[in-house]
């Protein structure tokens, strides 16, 4: 494989990952809690800098040594891993609270049942 057919291909898979993240959170977002927002806005800072890549290429490619498009080379192509790293951190959150969620349903169904067991044995 040529390194263009390369070059064509990961910004595809990375778009379509970048998707992924964007519907994960938006099926999230009816849940209250700031996880799936950060998941949102993860994926998309995560696509906005997967879309530059190519794009700051081109201009860098064209625009020879211009020291502005030499900046926007270096600095665009991280919030694809800046984008990656608000959404880790948003499932993360995100994780947390469903396990918190969890024990204090448990803890409400062990109280429940407790009370239940109580009156059950009153006369």
């Amino acid at each position: 494989m040529s390194y263009s057919l390369y070059s064509f291909i990961w910004p595809l898979i990375a778009l379509l990952f970048g998707g992924l993240q964007i519907t994960a959170a938006a099926l999230l977002l009816r849940e209250r809690g700031s996880g799936s927002w950060l998941m949102l806005i993860g994926g998309i800072v995560s696509v906005v800098g997967h879309v530059a890549i190519p794009i700051i290429v081109f201009f860098f490619n064209s625009g020879g040594s211009d020291p502005i498009v030499s900046t926007l080379f270096v600095v665009l192509p991280s919030f694809a891993t800046l984008g990656s790293l608000i959404f880790a951190i948003g499932l993360l959150l995100h994780a947390l609270r469903r396990r918190a969620l969890g024990s204090r349903i448990a803890e409400l169904e062990s109280i429940l049942a407790a009370t239940h067991e109580a009156r059950a044995d009153r006369p």
